[in-house]
């Protein structure tokens, strides 16, 4: 028996998610090198046209160690893409540890 763990989000990767830049390089999620179909809260999401520029460095609030600051872009073009996020509309639950 496992106990189920709550993975609710509301903030995550939009598996319908799809951007065609001003170059006409398509953008949207993969899993395992594949197009997202659905989605998993278990999947490990990612964007693989885009790649992360780093702008500069910042400062959390009460926090002596920086942090690094940045932007997605198209790795054949440069253009700036925010990929697509959504919230749950159901719950979503996950595996946990055997009892």
């Amino acid at each position: 028996m496992h106990d189920l763990i709550e993975v609710t989000s509301s903030h995550r990767p939009d598996p319908a998610w799809v951007f065609i830049d001003a170059h006409g390089h398509e953008h949207r999620w993969h899993v395992d090198g594949k197009p997202a179909m659905s989605y998993n809260p278990s999947a490990k999401y990612g964007t693989p046209s885009l790649v992360w520029v780093k702008d500069g460095e910042s400062y959390w609030p009460d926090d002596d160690e920086p942090h690094e600051v940045g932007h997605l872009e198209c790795r054949q073009c440069g253009e700036h893409i925010e990929p697509g996020y959504t919230a749950d509309t159901i719950r979503q639950y996950v595996r946990g540890l055997s009892a």
